[in-house]
């Protein structure tokens, strides 16, 4: 897995991509829906993981927080405001 810690970490990464891929082409809240069920679908059939637990939303990745550049998912209750 490399630098991800477990088999959840890189669903969500994979997750977080489709979603800026397809679901910010969609142009209504129903299509956008869509796809999250259609990424559960997949997910389903591929992982014995939890699903609701890889796809909590906000799924939010960076880079510019790591010092080696390692693309990582961030809480985001750990924004500072």
């Amino acid at each position: 897995m490399g630098e991800y810690k477990n088999e959840g970490d890189l669903f969500r990464m994979i997750c977080h991509e489709a979603l800026r891929l397809w679901q910010d082409r969609m142009i209504n809240e129903e299509d956008r829906a869509g796809v999250i069920d259609i990424l559960k679908q997949l997910l389903e059939k591929v992982s014995g993981i939890s699903i609701e637990d890889t796809l909590k939303m906000p799924l939010i990745f960076t880079n510019l927080n790591q010092n080696n550049g390692v693309y990582r998912s961030v809480d985001p209750d750990s924004f500072s405001t």
